[in-house]
């Protein structure tokens, strides 16, 4: 096996994991969306935030963290440094 061949190998298998990641992140999307969608708009309920964000949570769709100077906007948060935060995951950021 040549050199260049080894190489658009190792390419085909990057692609491969990536691809796999895309659909793991999709059917975190899906669940997420089914979710809101049931709760929100066919049964017409108020649905806890709390319960809103554990499931992004668990699904791994925002993770938490704790706000740092850069976080924190004292115009617009609600926050201060050493709070817990969260942020969206590689997932959402796009």
């Amino acid at each position: 096996m040549g050199e260049e061949t080894r190489v658009m190998l190792g390419e085909i298998d990057d692609l491969r994991k990536d691809c796999q990641q895309l659909q793991a992140d999709n059917e975190k999307l899906k669940e997420f969306a089914r979710y809101i969608i049931k709760t929100e708009c066919w049964f017409l309920s108020e649905q806890d935030g709390g319960t809103i964000q554990d499931l992004a949570e668990k699904l791994g769709l925002i993770e938490s963290c704790i706000a740092t100077e850069q976080d924190v906007d004292a115009e617009f948060d609600d926050y201060e440094v050493g709070d817990t935060i969260y942020k969206f995951t590689k997932t959402l950021k796009g």
